[in-house]
């Protein structure tokens, strides 16, 4: 199973400036982001106290990992990757979301602004899809086929 989200983001964005180290590539099964202070409106207020990880935990979760600087200017991009300004040169990204998943907007987001960059990503919205994906239901199997499909497509280069 390849690293994703969060971990890789973190681990990608300071390797990137590494010209001895180059990336090929950057998996997201959920947002790199702390994009609330960007996107404040959409699926993401929809499913307030919805589903397995909603608004609130988020919310909670980033306050755990930044404490006061949550939503303030003091926040590296290393701590939030949305935060990097710059979004060029990163490797191909693969990002998938649910549409009826917390993150929805943010990964979305996310990948406007890769392509904005002049990046390269393939974004899946799967229809219905939530966080947390229950592991053996049909659209579950399909998320994990893309993704290795997209994996074998750019090993292959």
């Amino acid at each position: 199973m390849p690293i994703t989200s969060h971990a890789l983001d973190s681990l990608t964005t300071p390797a990137d400036n590494r010209a001895d180290r180059p990336h090929r590539a950057h998996v997201h099964g959920d947002p790199p982001q702390e994009l609330h202070r960007q996107v404040q409106r959409g699926v993401r207020h929809a499913m307030a106290g919805l589903g397995v990880w909603d608004r609130t935990a988020n919310e909670s979760g980033w306050t755990a990992l930044l404490g006061e600087r949550r939503g303030g200017p003091d926040v590296s991009p290393y701590a939030a990757p949305a935060r990097a300004e710059d979004l060029s040169g990163l490797p191909p990204a693969f990002l998938d979301v649910g549409s009826a998943e917390t993150f929805h907007d943010e990964v979305v987001t996310y990948a406007t602004r890769l392509w904005q960059a002049g990046g390269v990503a393939e974004l899946h919205v799967w229809p219905g899809g939530f966080h947390g994906l229950v592991p053996r239901a049909t659209l579950s199997h399909a998320c994990q086929t893309a993704r290795m499909e997209w994996l074998r497509r750019l090993l292959a280069e």
